[in-house]
């Protein structure tokens, strides 16, 4: 009986370890898992052993109640992550390809299903739903390890993000009313009805979610209480009124998600962000759930079905047509002069299927019948979709990297070896911290005071819209995992749009080493090359005299101060504007001919 939490806690580990491997090698972390679930199964070499006896019919049985709340915390998860007001912004090709390539591939594949391999209907739809769209946890455990542009990165998170929520919706409703095949019209009444409770469920529990955590200022075991009352509310929707479930849980996440707008629709002033704690506990729990159903899948699984060529060609087929329907979507981009250029190779090969499709396929054993099908059928798409990624993304690196991010490794002078790249949206949180660590240390920069997540949201659009126009290079230090430097140039704007102006901020124990004068030489290079300004510019503190001393050595002159300009502490500093002038030019640059009506 016990030796389940003995499992629990091997579980546990192995996520972890599988997670540290796949962030080190790129080997994707669900073969692990799968593998040392067909270990511990009873077709696996651990089956021999009398303490690993463990009855797999009872775990079979909590699987879908363990998919369920896998569920919950997905498409909750999703619904925090979908900006309504970016996308009602920019309703471009980022909302479309995501829409269109879940649209096609649902269609493509049920065809395929239904006429080519002769399944039913029912469960063609299901089959073909489930594998729609890519998982959003997979597409944002893969990014960050992927050099592209914050533009790609954007359009493959949205991608994920919906087709959580639409995937879900649609299995579910599938599963519930198995009857497609009928196409009646007491059936799609009752689709509609249930559809409207959950959203009328949703609406109503989201707002008074959000107003509680906001008017008790609940930050610290916030997630924790929401995600309680998501599973009860989950329980109401789906069993005792009759509706699809995931529908109010998704409102309920873009409720809390877009707090700041809600609030201002109701005339309140403020906006909720999750305490830090929070959002490591749900990383915790979103890892634990995967590693979960990966090695429950690999324990279910049996070999004779694995090897079966009928599934390995069924498997093959599917993800071909996959690739096929985003290769269309790109085509016709590509016709449309929207084209991603290069990137359009990792759009279409990014098509990871994992966690969202198993749990999924877990309630298919509370719903015996047409929509019925094996396990196995699910496990080895998901597998060649996870190799695909993997290996198209690391192709598409090779192939392109130097097109769109700087990436270079620096030795410093005490021996250690750091990683200078550009920045991506799956950096702000790490630079939030080094923001934070030289407010703390009271370092002469323009921050004084910490900076907030809401203040990192907004921060991050900010950059990330003027670096994905071509107005900002952004380069953060990377020591393992670690950001200890940041180097920005960034072209002004209107009449100063020639001009290019610097900033650069080291951590404390990475100053003294050179990486100071090796970034603002590089900063300086690549702003040449990039932006062709007439003129670059910084500005620095009056004490900052480490600083000073940099800049005038690495030929930056002094052209102006303003006197008692920012306050540091108690007392007022001088802020002192230096040009770069390699030249030697004299003060005021060059005469230029004066214009008519100029004064």
């Amino acid at each position: 009986m016990f030796e389940i939490l003995f499992l629990i806690g091997l579980i546990a580990l192995i996520g972890f370890a599988a997670r540290w491997v796949f962030e080190r090698t790129r080997v994707p972390e669900i073969l692990i898992l799968l593998a040392i679930g067909f270990a511990l199964g009873p077709m696996g070499p651990f089956s021999s052993f009398s303490a690993f006896d463990i009855n797999l019919q009872s775990f079979r049985g909590i699987a879908p109640i363990i998919g369920a709340v896998a569920i919950v915390s997905f498409v909750f998860e999703a619904g925090l992550q979908l900006k309504v007001g970016r996308i009602l912004k920019s309703l471009s090709f980022s909302t479309m390809f995501a829409i269109t390539s879940l649209v096609l591939c649902i269609g493509v594949l049920a065809a395929l299903l239904h006429f080519g391999f002769g399944w039913n209907i029912t469960a063609s739809l299901l089959l073909a739903t489930i594998f729609g769209g890519p998982s959003s946890f997979a597409i944002y455990s893969m990014l960050p390890l992927v050099r592209t542009s914050n533009h790609s990165r954007g359009i493959l998170y949205l991608e994920g993000t919906l087709s959580a929520i639409l995937i879900s919706v649609i299995a579910i409703t599938i599963l519930r009313y198995p009857g497609v095949e009928a196409g009646t019209m007491p059936l799609l009444q009752l689709v509609i009805s249930s559809f409207s409770i959950s959203f009328i469920l949703g609406l109503a529990a989201g707002l008074a979610i959000l107003w509680l955590l906001f008017r008790f200022r609940i930050r610290k075991f916030g997630y924790l209480l929401t995600f309680s009352a998501l599973l009860m509310l989950f329980f109401l929707d789906f069993e005792l009124l009759g509706g699809i479930g995931v529908i109010s849980i998704a409102l309920i996440g873009l409720v809390i998600g877009n707090s700041g707008d809600v609030f201002k629709l109701l005339g309140i002033t403020g906006r909720f962000e999750m305490d830090e704690a929070a959002k490591g506990f749900r990383d915790e729990i979103s890892l634990f759930i995967t590693t979960f159903f990966f090695v429950y899948l690999g324990m279910m699984a049996r070999p004779e079905l694995l090897a079966d060529p009928s599934y390995i060609l069924l498997a093959v087929t599917m993800i071909v047509a996959i690739l096929f329907c985003r290769c269309i979507i790109l085509l016709i981009a590509n016709m449309l002069k929207i084209s991603q250029h290069n990137e359009d190779l990792l759009l279409a090969v990014m098509i990871p299927r994992d966690i969202l499709s198993a749990t999924l396929a877990t309630f298919v054993l509370l719903y015996p019948g047409p929509a019925s099908f094996n396990i196995e059928v699910v496990i080895i798409p998901i597998v060649l979709s996870s190799l695909v990624s993997v290996a198209g993304a690391g192709y598409y690196e090779r192939l392109f990297q130097h097109s769109f991010l700087f990436k270079r490794e620096l030795d410093l002078s005490d021996g250690r070896k750091i990683v200078l790249r550009t920045i991506t949206r799956d950096d702000f949180p790490k630079l939030r911290q080094f923001l934070n660590d030289l407010v703390k240390e009271s370092a002469l920069i323009a921050f004084d005071r910490y900076v907030n997540p809401i203040e990192e949201s907004e921060m991050g659009r900010e950059s990330l819209d003027k670096i994905n126009r071509g107005d900002m290079l952004m380069w953060v230090g990377d020591f393992n995992g670690r950001i200890i430097a940041r180097a920005v140039a960034q072209r002004m704007e209107k009449r100063e749009r020639d001009n290019v102006c610097l900033s650069l901020y080291v951590a404390r124990d990475f100053r003294g080493v050179h990486l100071g004068t090796t970034l603002l030489r590089m900063l300086i290079e690549e702003s040449q090359r990039v932006f062709k300004p007439h003129s670059i510019y910084l500005s620095v503190y009056s004490n900052n005299e480490a600083a000073v001393h940099l800049y005038e050595k690495e030929s930056f002159r002094k052209v102006g101060v303003l006197p008692e300009w920012g306050k540091y502490e108690d007392t007022y500093l001088d802020e002192i504007y230096m040009v770069y002038d390699p030249k030697g030019a004299p003060a005021g640059g060059p005469k230029r001919k004066k214009k008519k009506g100029a004064s």
